[in-house]
């Protein structure tokens, strides 16, 4: 269970650093953007204007490949926005007319912060739902499976419990009949020593105390067979008397 949690968290991290150096790399490239838009509009030249124009373009053109649009479709359309301003910029002929470019680029650049803000959050919430879901299946599997060995477990106690059963039962049958016929002997040799010409017959009771009857079921069995041969013996001794 340990080991499955580790596994989990590791890749989570690993995911949320790629994830978050992926973040960190585009909230660079607009902080560049803002830099070099600011740096522009403050210029004095147009060649300095241009010169801050093109930067800001190098790095609005990096967040435009390094972004998932899918995800981060409103980020890339504002981008897009700027960069069309910076290109404007770029091949303006008066400093006047480039600061306005620049100028209304600032407001798309905050909200290229923001709306990226949005996706990279969103983007972090599905990732970490779907490990959750993926940890949330590895552990119901794991779950199965410890309840399988444990209704394994369950199932071999219960044989072994059984066999110990069977083995005390069948231990139990056996002294009895050494004891059975220990006294079926013994009478015989009575009866014989007071010269009667009779005798008890062994008779072999394993068949009839079987393991499938409960040891109080075997208990009274054997009581009722000794009880059952006395009265023979006692029968026999009697008679010979006559």
């Amino acid at each position: 269970m340990k080991k499955l949690y580790f596994t989990f968290l590791f890749t989570l991290c690993i995911a949320f650093g790629f994830s978050k150096n992926n973040t960190d790399d585009i909230i660079t490239e607009l902080g560049k953007v803002r830099h070099h838009v600011d740096a522009g509009e403050a210029s004095f030249n147009l060649e300095d204007l241009k010169y801050h124009s093109k930067k800001a373009l190098l790095a609005i053109k990096t967040v435009k490949v390094t972004l998932d649009i899918e995800k981060c479709k409103k980020t890339f359309e504002v981008s897009v926005k700027i960069s069309d301003l910076l290109d404007s910029a770029l091949i303006s002929e008066e400093l006047v007319e480039g600061q306005r470019y620049l100028n209304t680029s600032k407001s798309l650049i905050t909200k290229a912060f923001y709306e990226f803000e949005i996706c990279s959050s969103i983007d972090h919430a599905d990732l970490a739902l779907n490990n959750l879901e993926q940890q949330q299946t590895q552990l119901k599997q794991q779950q199965l499976e410890l309840e399988r060995q444990a209704a394994q477990i369950k199932k071999q106690l219960e044989e072994q419990k059984q066999k110990e059963i069977n083995l005390k039962k069948e231990a139990y049958i056996n002294s009895n009949e050494k004891a059975l016929q220990k006294t079926i002997n013994a009478y015989n040799e009575t009866l014989k020593a007071c010269g009667c010409n009779q005798s008890i017959t062994s008779i072999n009771t394993n068949n009839l105390a079987s393991n499938n009857n409960s040891i109080e079921q075997i208990k009274a069995f054997y009581i009722e067979k000794m009880l059952s041969i006395s009265q023979v013996y006692q029968s026999k001794l009697s008679a010979c008397k006559n």
